[in-house]
């Protein structure tokens, strides 16, 4: 791995992560959230009581849904 990239990858997971709520709101995420639950719920036989879900990204799908 290069090192530059390890250092700046670093920087946004650790300095810089709290800037990320003002570069991406989770409000801005929420009909997406909306869309994405409803097209699981209605995929499912039964109601799902949970979800897991991987490769969030930033994590404002999740932020967004109910």
């Amino acid at each position: 791995m290069n090192v530059l990239f390890a250092i700046v990858t670093m920087k946004l997971y650790q300095e810089y992560a709290e800037w990320w709520p003002l570069l991406s709101a989770p409000a801005e995420y929420a009909e997406e959230a909306a869309t994405y639950s409803d097209v699981l719920r209605s995929a499912c036989i039964t109601p799902p009581t949970t979800l897991l879900e991987l490769g969030s990204g930033g994590g404002n799908n999740k932020a967004g849904g109910t």
